[in-house]
């Protein structure tokens, strides 16, 4: 008995499967206090060193070597900004604080800060409009 090969028929259409994006919920306060803890917990803040330590990588790459096409230069910037894009996310959700608050200058910072601005000629400020500490418009 011959068996019959049945050959199907090549099809025009290319079935493409596409991942519907799904709305991102947002999260009750025991997933936020968990997210929230991460910010003390010394793997996660491994991870974010090792980001950055990433993020310094590609931008010595680009700017200490020469890259062969301009596709490459596109590749290590788009690197360094989502790099730093996700240090940000990952920093306020864990609600972690990058910049020290700036503390009030001690006497003896502020005696020596006056002492210098004394020293210095102002041009175009009238004196009575001058700073008299150093946590006003200079710097």
């Amino acid at each position: 008995m011959a068996v019959k090969k049945r050959v199907a028929k090549k099809s025009p259409y290319l079935i493409v499967e596409v991942e519907k994006p799904r709305e991102l919920r947002s999260p009750d306060k025991e997933t936020a206090s968990m997210v929230a803890s991460l910010g003390g917990h010394p793997g996660f803040l491994y991870l974010l060193a090792k980001l950055r330590f990433q993020r310094s990588q590609l931008r010595a790459h680009l700017e200490q070597t020469k890259q062969e096409t301009l596709s490459d230069v596109d590749f290590l910037k788009s690197g360094i900004a989502w790099t730093g894009w996700l240090e940000k996310q990952l920093e306020a959700s864990a609600k972690i604080q990058t910049e020290r608050p700036q503390l009030p200058p001690m006497d003896s910072e502020q005696a020596a800060f006056n002492e210098v601005y004394k020293m210095l000629e102002s041009v175009g400020i009238p004196v009575a409009e001058q700073p008299r500490n150093s946590t006003s418009e200079i710097g």
